[in-house]
């Protein structure tokens, strides 16, 4: 077992979570965290299909791939960089739907945090802490 993020079924991102999650991508980036495609490699997927994304395998920062595509999933991180946007990406799908479930092996008040401030460094508001956390 590792660290791991978790959510729930039935969600697909609309035009604004699409550009939502791009924003979220560009602000980690400007800040040193290098966001790859699903195997830690190239551009990540971010599509009305799917998100999926992984940190930077060059670096040692990747792990597991995160990909949101409609389905119940979950996300071993390792607490690697990338982390924070697999977080500050499930706090804007909860804000965008209070149902959508989140759940964590991460406490809100510390594991949280970089994706706390990740997501108010974004959208310049702070994070609602969803049900599941």
């Amino acid at each position: 077992m590792g660290y791991t993020q978790y959510w729930g079924a039935n969600k697909r991102p609309n035009e604004e979570l699409l550009t939502d999650v791009k924003s979220i991508i560009s602000k980690a980036e400007s800040q040193g965290i290098i966001i790859r495609g699903w195997d830690g490699n190239g551009e990540p997927e971010i599509t009305a299909d799917r998100i999926s994304f992984n940190g930077d395998e060059a670096t040692n920062d990747d792990y597991e791939t995160f990909m949101l595509d409609g389905s119940s999933s979950f996300c071993k991180t390792a607490e690697r960089p990338y982390d924070a946007v697999v977080c500050a990406v499930l706090l804007r799908f909860s804000h965008d739907d209070p149902s959508f479930e989140i759940g964590s092996d991460g406490i809100w008040d510390e594991e949280w945090k970089p994706g706390r401030q990740l997501y108010h460094d974004v959208f310049n508001e702070e994070a609602a802490k969803p049900k599941g956390l």
